[in-house]
């Protein structure tokens, strides 16, 4: 039996019609024997962590719910004539926040992920609830009966043997009976039946493993962009789309930043020769970027760009010091925040990382022995294959807080404008 997965990111879920194109692309593009992978809707993993965050500092947390809620019941009044059934879903889902809230837990990891995977609970279940109002054969499988983790939460770690063999059992029971499934993108159970999370913008990484313990003829990644793009076409006009792209380039890309794909998505596909598809949800009849182990032909200068970063530069108050360099990166290890620029001179380091509130407990453990400069509004540029004349574009009139070369890779730390 030939399985295929798809992955439909939140943005295109975004609206209700948004949601009714998924319908249309499944009807007319996509195979039957199809694992329909989703995330939360639009911007509702960035308010369920305000939602995590306000549980864990003891803040009141429910007027950050009301507003999920509110989002989710709008859209369900947009694409349903009767909303009593599917709203005493979304009720049920969003009754396990009270449960979490009630716990006494100081670990914010575990609550992080008891809360935030929330967000691919709520609009797996409109989602399947609208395919099959539409009358698609379709079934919901909680992805928690599919990816077994370790307790490593916000970066839980694959137990593959039993994910595949629970994949397996799943497909089996399943595809007898439907043409479609759909699960969540992001999360899955530990032994103790806790939820756990694959890191952030996890839900390409679902759509790999499920790929690979399926053996999957191809995984198709539904986007806002056309396909994977030298730049972002939302911030640079001389972005151009890449039609094949090779894995190792795109694990280049990936690592350096670019968000189309999650790096940990790569290494799966590759060693399964699984092809990648990227494609437009809005323009489905264009064709994409796949993505294979062929090599690649020359590519243009590709930019990427992460913004709400934070710069931090650590100068030493004391000749001695009992911290080094790997025991300030063990700390944002622990807080599980990604270190995406480290550099270290001779009297001092320079970091950028994701601006988040968990980086205030870090700087309090390093304020004894260092000199903090800590910066915000921050934009971490690299640019592969570059050029002068690609520098320069890219650059403008931005201030630049620090730069890096090397013969084919520039990147440079600069104040967004």
């Amino acid at each position: 039996m030939a399985i295929f997965v798809h992955k439909f990111g939140g943005a295109s879920l975004a609206t209700a019609d948004n949601v009714r194109n998924i319908h249309n692309i499944i009807s007319e593009k996509i195979e039957s024997k199809s694992i329909i992978v989703v995330s939360a809707m639009g911007k509702m993993t960035n308010a369920l962590e305000k939602v995590a965050e306000a549980i864990y500092q003891g803040h009141d947390w429910q007027q950050e719910v009301e507003l999920v809620k509110t989002f989710h019941l709008e859209l369900c009044k947009s694409l349903f004539d009767d909303t009593v059934l599917i709203e005493d879903q979304i009720n049920d889902i969003l009754i396990e926040i009270e449960w979490i809230a009630d716990e006494v837990n100081d670990n914010y990891d575990y609550i992080y992920d008891q809360i935030v995977s929330i967000g691919e609970l709520l609009s797996s279940t409109i989602v399947q609830y609208y395919l099959s109002d539409k009358g698609v054969n379709i079934s919901l499988v909680d992805a928690r009966d599919l990816i077994s983790t370790d307790q490593s939460y916000r970066r839980a770690i694959i137990d593959w043997t039993t994910t595949q063999s629970k994949v397996k059992a799943v497909l089996d029971s399943n595809f007898g009976k439907v043409d479609y499934i759909i699960t969540q993108g992001f999360i899955g159970v530990d032994d103790e039946n806790n939820t756990t999370t694959l890191g952030r913008e996890g839900s390409d990484y679902t759509a790999s493993i499920l790929a690979k313990c399926s053996n999957a003829e191809s995984v198709t990644v539904w986007k806002d962009v056309p396909g994977i793009m030298s730049a972002d076409p939302k911030k640079y006009d001389i972005a151009k789309k890449i039609d094949q792209l090779s894995y190792s380039a795109l694990y280049a890309m990936a690592d350096a930043g670019a968000k189309v794909i999650h790096p940990k998505t790569i290494l799966p596909l590759k060693e399964a020769n699984i092809p990648l598809v990227v494609k437009s949800y809005a323009e489905p009849n264009t064709v994409g970027t796949t993505i294979t182990n062929q090599e690649d032909e020359i590519l243009p200068p590709i930019v990427t760009r992460l913004d709400d970063q934070r710069y931090i530069r650590l100068t030493p108050t004391q000749f001695q010091q009992t911290q080094t360099e790997w025991s300030i990166l063990n700390q944002f290890e622990e807080q599980k925040l990604d270190v995406n620029f480290f550099q270290k001179h001779a009297l001092s380091y320079s970091i950028c990382v994701r601006d988040e509130f968990k980086l205030q407990a870090i700087l309090d453990s390093l304020s004894p022995e260092f000199s903090i400069e800590s910066n915000t509004g921050i934009s971490l540029v690299t640019i592969l294959q570059t050029t002068p004349e690609i520098q320069q574009t890219i650059i403008r009139s931005n201030t630049i807080v620090m730069e890096q070369r090397s013969a084919n890779v520039y990147r440079c730390i600069m104040k967004s404008k």
